[in-house]
């Protein structure tokens, strides 16, 4: 079995390419993934906040995905189109590129979005069970807001059993005007049975800058 039916590709979550979509493995033709999740967290400044998110991917075939992000949270909103192509999968790894279009609106009002993105994602086999690292990076530029946001996740993923996945992501981001952040994801996703559908809990460790700490939930659906 090819690895890319071992890891669904999903959300850009939050800031960028989230656990899901990590490391670009394409969607198989007529595949369909749905992520909804919520974050609970708390900045180093105490304020609490709270984020909903809908991340979605159908397979186009021929390398192709099409994927769809909005998320919400306290002063902020964004909904955003991309589409995804693999251009080679070699024993050193799957490599993709991709675009994002959309809107977002926060503190500088209702500005367009454009991130265009690039992917790298190699599988392998531990003593523990099957594994995955990836890198997605990302270049965002707005319409209104001065300056371009530099994103880069890297995810390193961990497949015991059936059924349960082990997933750490750590989420660098560089915004014009604030200082670079970092965070680590701590995922476990379980499955219920054959239904398709996934549990994922994740504490979020801030590590840089505006320091969150919190806890994310999240339900995968896919068929």
């Amino acid at each position: 079995m090819r690895f890319s039916r071992l890891f669904p590709a999903l959300i850009l979550a939050l800031v960028g390419p989230g656990i899901a979509t990590a490391g670009g493995w394409p969607r198989e033709k007529g595949a369909f993934f749905a992520s909804t999740s919520v974050e609970l967290a708390r900045s180093g400044n105490s304020a609490e906040m709270a984020r909903a998110g809908l991340f979605a991917e159908y397979g186009l075939g021929r390398g192709f995905t099409l994927g769809l992000d909005v998320g919400r949270g306290a002063g902020d909103a964004d909904a955003l189109v991309s589409l995804r192509k693999q251009l080679v999968d070699t024993r050193f790894g799957t490599f993709s590129l991709g675009i994002g279009a959309g809107t977002r609106k926060d503190a500088w009002g209702t500005t367009r979005v454009m991130r265009p993105e690039i992917s790298w994602g190699k599988g392998f086999d531990t003593r523990f069970g099957q594994a995955w690292f990836g890198l997605d990076a990302a270049r965002e530029t707005r319409s209104v807001a001065p300056g371009t946001a530099h994103k880069l996740d890297a995810t390193l993923g961990l497949k015991p059993r059936d059924g349960l996945m082990l997933i750490l992501q750590a989420q660098a981001a560089d915004y014009p005007g604030s200082d670079p952040t970092m965070r680590l994801q701590a995922s476990t996703v379980w499955e219920f049975g054959d239904t398709g559908r996934k549990l994922e809990i994740a504490p979020l460790i801030g590590v840089r800058g505006d320091v969150e700490h919190g806890l994310k939930i999240g339900l995968w659906t896919e068929f």
